[in-house]
């Protein structure tokens, strides 16, 4: 019995012995081995990051020297660097190859990477709308003028009043009080070289009546190409027909700026002041329609500068209280509705602004032009302040 009890205990105490030694020499090796795999980690992106690009020249073409990349190459390319190394050129051709292999997915089953690509087809689309900056907006619209002749005008107009162009261009030359040359040009802005470019520039010789509208117009030409670009705050004209177009230099110029003041006067006071709901309401908005129509035709808003126009009826806005801003709110929508029929339709509104007694004001307003640019211009401001 003794003679067991002594093996079973020196059998215990060697396996003991076994077990912590092993233990031992696990976290030595683990410590031995982790300083070279820490070296052959940091190492490991470097040699992937040299496969990739020794790869990529032979995977993507590379555009001439005087060649734009398409707008297709420049998204692909910026997709891939958000990939990073996740991107490598093997892995984008082992996925092609199974996708190739691969049924197509039913629908309601798109992968995660077809919905990317989807998406991205998608918001394509936005990009056209908005790739002329509010910067380049805020500097372009507006009166232009020749700092040469002294006699040459330009107006820049945004993308409403330009056939679904980015702007559109018009130059004139006075020659009298009744007569002047004109320029039309449809412009798109191209966001690669900043130049406003258009094809179809026209040119005529018109002729006003009494009434300030056009009586006649002899139309030289209406296949001219072209282009605008902004260099040292000017604006210089490359023309394929006109050969003086080289000898203006076009420089903005602006109306005075508005203050605050001056909007929450002969705005937003006179809104907050009209009555809803009563007897004469309708007359009421007729007037008070008026009212903002002189102040902004009055003060050229159209042609202010846009970052100090905006910076202005925002401080007017801001000193409001919730109610006064509920209440400008609410009234404003049935004069915007008021203003915009007379530049859509006067006929149809004249009878009100008759009844208001501001019908001849109003119909001179109707065919002015300059006045139907500040009231859009006003109307939009109003619009996008909360």
């Amino acid at each position: 019995m003794n003679k067991w009890i002594v093996v079973v205990m020196i059998a215990v105490m060697i396996s003991v012995s076994v077990a912590g030694c092993g233990g031992k020499k696990t976290d030595s090796a683990s410590q031995a081995v982790s300083e070279p795999q820490a070296v052959e980690a940091q190492a490991e992106p470097e040699t992937q990051t040299e496969t990739i690009e020794s790869q990529e020249p032979e995977t993507r073409p590379v555009p001439e020297a005087d060649e734009h990349p398409a707008p297709e190459a420049v998204a692909d390319e910026l997709k891939d660097a958000e990939g990073g190394a996740e991107g490598s050129t093997a892995a984008q051709a082992e996925s092609e190859t199974a996708s190739d292999a691969q049924p197509a997915s039913p629908a309601g089953t798109q992968s995660e990477g077809q919905a990317d690509a989807g998406m991205t087809a998608e918001t394509a689309q936005p990009v056209e709308e908005s790739r002329v900056p509010q910067a380049i907006r805020d500097l372009l619209v507006g009166e232009w003028q020749d700092m040469t002749s002294q006699r040459a005008g330009m107006d820049i107009t945004g993308e409403d009043d330009a056939n679904g162009k980015d702007f559109h261009a018009q130059i004139f030359w006075s020659g009298s009080y009744a007569d002047r040359m004109v320029w039309d040009m449809d412009l798109e802005y191209d966001p690669v070289s900043g130049e406003l470019i258009y094809k179809g520039g026209r040119k005529a010789e018109v002729t006003y009546g009494a009434d300030g509208l056009i009586a006649n117009e002899d139309v030289k030409w209406e296949d001219a190409e072209g282009s605008f670009i902004v260099a040292g705050g000017e604006l210089r004209w490359k023309d394929s027909r006109e050969e003086e177009a080289g000898n203006f230099v076009f420089t903005r110029v602006y109306a005075y700026d508005i203050t605050a003041e001056e909007f929450s006067t002969n705005l937003f006071q006179v809104l907050t002041a009209m009555e809803s709901g009563t007897a004469g309401s309708s007359l009421k908005q007729a007037q008070a329609a008026h009212e903002i129509l002189a102040f902004a035709a009055g003060h050229q808003v159209w042609n202010v500068d846009a970052i100090a126009r905006r910076a202005a009826i925002s401080e007017a806005w801001s000193g409001l209280s919730d109610d006064d801003k509920a209440l400008v709110k609410k009234n404003f929508s049935g004069v915007e509705g008021l203003l915009d029929k007379v530049y859509q339709d006067y006929e149809s509104v004249s009878g009100t602004f008759e009844d208001a007694g501001v019908g001849e004001e109003m119909k001179a307003f109707s065919v002015n032009v300059y006045a139907g640019r500040s009231w859009k211009a006003l109307r939009d401001m109003v619009k996008s302040l909360q």
